[in-house]
């Protein structure tokens, strides 16, 4: 879930006004195989109505025409909760052209992002297509630029060469369909998105043909796609369908050499295939009964470490009700369903950190594994919840005391192998806090990887920082989410219409409505907080000559933390021992093989007002005509800002300067300006920019206009406190003559 910056009206709330994060947990993407196979089976859908088809012009996200489309999230979305890195795949048709839309989350858009598609619709390998698409040359587009073409698209024909050092890549010129049919949008720094339309041919005679692609008019055909990510880190990620298909490096390490065989591709049909429905679960029907959704319930002996190691102390905990509610999109009933409920300490754990809750301690209700059941065909909402009840042990309630904070794992199985799953596994975080400053702890894991790549002594992990902030309106019995600019829903608003105008995909990542019961005092704003994280491995691969490291994803976690009142800007910041800060949100961690290394975030709710009084001193520094004989001396200031939203600012600056002249002489100059002042980053170090006009009076002189421009660094360690160093240049003249300075001041802000 991410959300964009909005300016609201300071509120009158005082201490009672508190920060609420509701936590979810993003998930594990090394989870224990189970029996359910993964979903590598599509049906496009056809395209059109009164939607449309898609405009061809790089943007997916916005446009309706992919309304009716079959949607695949390729980085697990099961196991990260529905708010971690996403990579969409569309997919629709038309009796002329098979449509393919890409929404591509990344840690940032990067020069070799490449995108790989492979076709095969007939028994004839020659027939067969694969397409490199580069969107990107080496100098970017501008953010927010569409309708694209791509930087270079090449492809082969016949799957039995193509991996071949002999194999010649056919370039595709604009004017032909691979180029001319593709488009590209640079929607965000860590997005982009591609729209692809491909013709189709009906005449199995004109599959050899490289002017359209050949599909049967029924029957199947195979599809891979990939997604793969590059940074300037020199890794690389991947997300490919069917998941878990990715490149297969040869011996050369070329890309153009390494595509998977035909056998790990992915089924589609223009008809019907049994495994485009299945059973499937979702993060938000998973929990608990608790009255606090996300928060595991213990006897209040167990936070009394006295008592914990009294061995003639005992307790009774009390049940903790574990929930979950499969759907089934088929037409028959999937028979014989069960689930199993694990948990896990808060943060990246490694597989085997799960806990599977029971045999110890108290289960009522149902087992674990729980009792198999039927989930009915076509069953939206879900009509079948499998739930058990759990009373911790003593000694597990004085464990959890310590790491209070835990992630559920919910994994679904059949003892019937005719049953279909979706998805076999999803992940939701079990805590729900309210401070008006929070600060948590995370463990990420390095157990259970064995020995790190050659070359390195530790396992090394990159951690990559999204975040932004969203403001909210309750529609029924949920917070729905509106950009900045757009009106808010109303509260009398259907619900379904509310979906249909404000959930979706914002900036950085899918925007999500809020359960009202997880914010009784409601919900004004809030930010959304993620650590994605990536482990380096030994695996490369040469994209157009440059070397890159795999990196595989191993989940992630984050925060959405909710407000009821009017937030001035938020805090954030990520700190950890061995945590070594690369660049702004990008981190790297390296943990030595079986240990664990803990990292805090924090997130403040600033409710300060938009008033601030700043006092500076410093050197002035003469520059024009008018000072050639006189030195720079004391120079201070006092300015009041008054801040719009979170980065824009006016500021009304006094200025008073002195400098030493010839003879003991001292020339003064008193100045007041009216400038405008950009904040360029948010957080604990704030960059500023800013520029303005005023009149500076000189004495002995006259009174002149004149402007100033300047640069400065903000820290805030305190939300209503910043410390500030500033540099200014003053051009102005008198009499015709220049009298331009720079100022140096270090100084202090209040906020109110």
């Amino acid at each position: 879930m991410t959300c964009k910056q909005t300016s609201q009206p300071r509120s009158s709330a005082g201490t009672d006004r508190l920060l609420k994060p509701l936590l979810l947990s993003l998930g594990l993407a090394l989870l224990t195989p189970l029996s359910a196979p993964a979903q590598d089976e599509m049906c496009p859908p056809a395209l059109g109505g009164l939607a449309g088809t898609p405009t061809l012009d790089g943007n997916v996200d916005g446009d309706n025409g992919w309304a009716a489309a079959t949607q695949f999230n390729l980085i697990d979305p099961t196991a990260t909760g529905g708010t971690s890195r996403d990579v969409v795949l569309r997919v629709g048709q038309t009796s002329t052209h098979l449509y393919l839309g890409l929404i591509i989350d990344e840690p940032q858009v990067h020069q070799d992002d490449v995108l790989v598609i492979g076709l095969s619709t007939d028994t004839n390998d020659a027939h067969d297509w694969r397409l490199h698409i580069k969107p990107f040359d080496t100098a970017l587009p501008s953010v927010g630029t569409n309708n694209l073409s791509p930087h270079t698209v090449d492809y082969w024909r016949d799957s039995t060469i193509w991996n071949t050092a002999g194999a010649t890549a056919n370039p595709a010129p604009l004017a032909t369909w691979p180029s001319a049919n593709t488009r590209i949008q640079r929607t965000t720094s860590s997005r982009w998105e591609i729209e692809i339309r491909i013709p189709r041919e009906g005449n199995i005679a004109n599959a050899g043909s490289n002017n359209a692609v050949y599909f049967p008019a029924s029957g199947s055909f195979e599809l891979y796609v990939d997604a793969i990510s590059t940074t300037f880190l020199g890794t690389y990620t991947e997300a490919p369908w069917p998941q878990g298909s990715g490149v297969v490096p040869a011996p050369s390490l070329l890309l153009n050499e390494s595509t998977p065989p035909k056998t790990q591709w992915g089924t589609a049909s223009f008809g019907s295939l049994p495994g485009c429905d299945g059973v499937r679960l979702t993060w938000d029907h998973i929990g608990t009964r608790n009255p606090t959704v996300h928060q595991i319930l213990l006897n209040p002996d167990a936070f009394n470490a006295a008592k914990c190691a009294d061995p003639g102390q005992n307790w009774t905990n009390p049940t903790n009700t574990f929930f979950s509610e499969p759907e089934n999109t088929t037409t028959a009933d999937a028979d014989d369903v069960f689930v199993t409920y694990k948990i896990a300490n808060w943060g990246i754990p490694s597989a085997s950190q799960w806990n599977q809750i029971g045999p110890a301690g108290t289960l009522s209700g149902n087992t674990n594994p729980t009792s198999p059941a039927t989930v009915p065909a076509a069953g939206f909402p879900p009509s079948t919840t499998f739930e058990v009840g759990w009373a911790p042990t003593k000694q597990q309630s004085c464990d959890y005391a310590n790491h209070t904070h835990q992630c559920i794992l919910v994994e679904m199985d059949s003892t019937n192998p005719s049953v279909r799953f979706l998805n076999r596994a999803v992940t939701r975080n079990m805590d729900f806090v309210h401070a008006s400053t929070f600060q948590r702890d995370a463990e990420v894991s390095a157990i259970g990887y064995g020995p790190p790549p050659a070359g390195q002594t530790a396992q090394e992990f990159l951690l990559f920082v999204v975040s932004d902030t969203e403001r909210y309106e309750r529609v029924g019995d949920r917070f729905v989410p509106f950009p900045q600019g757009a009106k808010p829903p109303s509260p009398n608003m259907d619900e379904g219409t509310a979906d249909t105008a404000y959930y979706g995909r914002r900036a950085r990542g899918p925007v999500l409505p809020v359960p009202a019961r997880l914010f009784p005092n409601a919900i004004r704003e809030a930010m959304t907080w993620t650590v994605l994280a990536y482990r380096k491995t030994a695996q490369g691969l040469i994209i157009d000559g440059t070397r890159y490291t795999k990196a595989e994803p191993v989940g992630g976690f984050g925060y959405v933390a909710g407000h009821d009142g009017a937030v001035s800007r938020w805090v954030q910041r990520f700190e950890g021992a061995k945590l070594e800060r690369l660049s702004e949100d990008v981190y790297l961690l390296r943990i030595e093989p079986g240990h664990v290394e803990t990292v805090t975030t924090t997130i403040q709710a600033i409710e300060t007002g938009p008033w601030s009084l700043s006092v500076h001193a410093g050197q002035n520094d003469p520059q024009g005509d008018r000072w050639d004989a006189c030195d720079g001396d004391l120079s201070w200031g006092v300015d009041l800002e008054y801040l719009f939203g979170d980065r824009w600012a006016a500021e009304l600056f006094y200025g008073h300067e002195d400098f030493n002249c010839p003879g003991g002489h001292k020339d003064t100059v008193d100045h007041l300006s009216l400038n405008g002042k950009a904040y360029l980053l948010s957080g604990f170090w704030r960059p500023f920019v800013g520029v303005g006009i005023g009149g500076y009076d000189f004495s002995p002189g006259p009174t002149e206009l004149g402007g100033n421009v300047f640069v400065g660094l903000q820290a805030n360690p305190l939300p209503n406190l910043g410390v500030e160093a500033t540099a200014r240049y003053h051009k102005v003249q008198v009499s015709s003559t220049d009298a331009d300075f720079l100022t140096y001041h270090v100084g202090l802000r209040f906020r109110f």
